[in-house]
């Protein structure tokens, strides 16, 4: 067997131990620590506003910026979360509501419609074929 040269590891363990034993131990419990991952907003939450109803009780509301998902909230006030799709195929009355060339989007879970951001540039004709 070939003997190992000493590396001084237990010496450095030993006065560890012995510091980290005359510490009095902390306890955190009844401290409420700061959480830096997520930090408090001052600005208000953008909420899309209700436009009007359909005669079939369909809600038309207008899109907050890059918004990509449905807000709208059932009985329960669950969240419905359902992507929106540009729609081109609409019926009469949205026609002569918004306009028969009309940028519309609809849930694809509750089709609560969807008026274009007055923020953002207009997507009309892009991608359609």
């Amino acid at each position: 067997m070939i003997p190992m040269a000493h590396s001084g590891r237990s010496d450095s363990v030993n006065s560890l131990a012995a510091l980290n034993a005359s510490r009095p131990e902390l306890l955190y419990s009844g401290f409420s620590m700061a959480n830096p991952k997520y930090a408090i907003s001052d600005k208000p939450v953008p909420v899309s506003e209700l436009v009007g109803t359909l005669s079939d009780g369909t809600k038309v509301k207008r899109r907050i910026p890059r918004m990509r998902a449905c807000n709208e909230k059932d009985a329960k006030g669950k969240l419905c979360a359902g992507h929106l799709k540009r729609w081109y195929f609409f019926g009469d009355e949205v026609k002569q509501k918004f306009g028969a060339e009309a940028e519309i989007y609809r849930c694809e879970r509750c089709k609560t419609l969807y008026l274009p951001s007055a923020e953002e540039v207009p997507r009309t004709g892009t991608l359609s074929y």
